[in-house]
């Protein structure tokens, strides 16, 4: 399977290493294609087929990252880097914005090319929590993850209190910040983050990516959901995190761009720009090779 247009709604909220990595293993190919046109691709026998589709709705975007569902409603949210969300009910662009975190006065920024708004997720129990999350660039250059809550479940509107989950550190450059949000079966939220910017992942020694004590080249895996959070925290670990005790890395981290801290615990396909486009690598290492580094800088 080649991978086809992914970023083309996508490409300013996953803006670099681990964030752009993508949990394939079917992935059948060695490079990916950075279309501007919708286009599908011809697969291997077996594999399935990627094509870009026209989202219903009257409306025009702003700079769109994302389009996404709540899991519980035949509904679409269409995420705006510049802050707002909309809503597409029915293949009609609804008249209210869901929510529009620029003008809540919560530090949020858009400055750069690559910061704003950047994920979106709801919980797998949105239908009766009514909870979701995003994620975002603040006015000092973190990735803030922050969850709200809507009056009921198929609201249109969301209320603009705003609970903070976790603030990455994110210094120094605007770009490359990541900010894919998802929950997978486990229930535990997954969050991609950035290297830090600039250009082969500028961090001390093999980079950000590769430095476990840092949450910068990413795939975190907490479980906003624990009964018994981390002090101070919203949040708890997983114990199956392969950092979970806190020793020899970021307890939140399940996966990186480089050799897997556990070969078990994730297939990782990374995305980076050359000059010459798009191409895919494999993050993890080869099984075959002693499952040997192929990380960002590498």
């Amino acid at each position: 399977m080649r991978l086809v247009g992914a970023s083309l709604i996508l490409r300013r909220a996953l803006a670099s290493g681990a964030a752009l990595a993508l949990a394939l293993t079917a992935l059948g190919a060695s490079s990916m294609v950075h279309p501007t046109t919708a286009e599908a691709v011809a697969a291997p026998p077996g594999k399935p087929i990627l094509s870009l589709v026209a989202v219903p709705g009257s409306g025009t975007y702003d700079e769109p990252v994302l389009v996404t569902s709540d899991g519980s409603s035949s509904r679409l949210f269409v995420v705006q880097r510049t802050g707002a969300i909309r809503v597409i009910d029915g293949g009609v662009e609804q008249a209210t914005t869901f929510l529009d975190l620029a003008t809540l006065g919560i530090g949020f920024n858009d400055a750069g090319e690559e910061e704003g708004l950047l994920g979106l997720a709801f919980d797998p129990d949105f239908a009766a929590d009514h909870t979701f999350y995003v994620s975002y660039t603040r006015t000092d250059g973190s990735l803030q993850v922050s969850s709200f809550t809507t009056a009921t479940a198929l609201a249109d509107t969301a209320g603009t209190a705003a609970t903070p989950i976790i603030d990455i550190p994110h210094p120094v450059n605007t770009n490359h910040n990541g900010g894919m949000l998802n929950f997978g079966s486990d229930g535990d939220l997954y969050i991609g983050t950035g290297d830090g910017g600039a250009a082969d992942d500028p961090g001390p020694g093999c980079g950000n990516a590769q430095n476990t004590n840092v949450l910068l080249g990413k795939i975190l895996r907490i479980d906003v959901h624990s009964a018994s959070p981390l002090p101070g925290k919203a949040y708890g670990i997983p114990a199956d995190n392969p950092f979970a005790s806190g020793s020899g890395g970021a307890a939140s981290s399940t996966c990186r761009s480089g050799c897997s801290p556990s070969s078990s615990a994730c297939s990782l396909w990374c995305r980076r720009w050359r000059t010459w486009g798009w191409t895919a690598r494999w993050c993890g290492g080869w099984p075959s090779r002693g499952r040997r580094g192929r990380g960002w800088r590498r």
